[in-house]
C-alpha cells in the first residue's frame, strides 16, 4: 500500500481508516499491495494538500477558512470547525460546523478553494453520530427530489456530476439521474448548464419554473 498514514500524522480515526482499508483487502484478495486513489480529475495535488490541512486542524482543533463554490459558480467565505473527514462515494468532504450558516455542514473537497489554517477553538461536546443525523435531516429538508434525463453522449461524464448509485441507464440509451438538491435559483441554472443534453422530468412545478427561468432569460436577452 502506498504509505499514506504520514500524511495525516497524529489524526487516530483517519489512521484507523486506512488500517481497516488495507486489512479487508488483504483479508479478500490475499494480496499486499493496495493503491488508495486521492486523485480527483485535475485536483490530485490539490486534495492531497487539502487532507494533510484538514488533517492537522482537526488534531489541533483549529478553524479552516476557505472560498466555497455553490452550484452558481460563486465563490463564497467559509469559517468552519472541523470534525472529520468522510470518503464516500469516491468524493472526499470535511464535515464540520459552519460559522457562517451557523449549522453542521459537509463540504465536497473539489468546491474548496484557498484553505487555510485558522485560529484555535474550543471543540463542541456533539456526538459525531448525532451531528451526521443533524447533516442528514437539513439536506432532506431544504432538498427537492429530482429526475433529469441525459443524452447518451454526456452519459460517461455523469459520476463528475453525480454519485454513481443515483444514476441509471434506460432501455432507450437515456442516462436517468434521481437525486436531491436545494430548491433554489443555482439549481436551475445547474440544470441548464448542461444545454440540449439534459432534460428535467420531475418534479412538475420544477418544470414549470425552469421554463419561466428561461423565458425570463429570452425577455432580459432581447431587452
Amino acid at each position: 500500500m502506498k504509505n499514506l498514514h504520514g500524511l495525516f500524522g497524529r489524526n487516530e480515526a483517519f489512521n484507523d481508516i486506512l488500517l481497516k482499508v488495507e486489512h479487508t483487502y488483504k483479508r479478500e484478495s490475499n494480496q499486499d499491495k493496495l493503491t488508495l486513489d486521492l486523485s480527483h480529475f485535475s485536483m490530485e495535488k490539490e486534495i492531497k494538500e487539502y487532507l494533510g490541512i484538514i488533517s492537522e486542524a482537526i488534531t489541533e482543533n483549529r478553524l479552516l477558512v476557505f472560498d466555497y463554490i455553490n452550484r452558481d459558480m460563486e465563490y463564497l467565505e467559509r469559517t468552519v470547525e472541523p470534525g472529520w473527514i468522510d470518503f464516500r462515494h469516491g468524493h472526499w468532504y470535511v464535515i464540520g460546523f459552519c460559522r457562517v450558516r451557523n449549522d453542521y455542514r459537509r463540504f465536497k473537497l473539489v468546491r474548496i478553494r484557498q484553505l487555510e489554517l485558522g485560529p484555535s477553538f474550543a471543540k463542541r461536546d456533539v456526538p459525531d453520530a448525532r451531528i451526521a443525523e443533524v447533516i442528514e435531516h437539513n439536506y432532506s429538508q431544504a432538498g427537492i427530489q429530482v429526475v433529469l434525463r441525459f443524452t447518451s453522449r454526456i452519459g460517461a461524464q455523469l459520476t463528475e456530476y453525480f454519485e454513481k448509485e443515483k444514476i441509471s441507464l434506460g432501455e432507450d440509451g437515456f442516462y436517468l439521474v434521481t437525486d436531491t438538491f436545494p430548491h433554489e435559483e443555482g439549481l436551475l441554472k445547474f440544470i441548464l448548464s448542461f444545454g440540449r443534453e439534459c432534460e428535467l422530468l420531475e418534479p412538475r412545478g420544477l418544470r414549470a419554473e425552469l421554463q419561466q427561468y428561461m423565458h425570463n432569460m429570452l425577455l432580459s436577452y432581447n431587452d
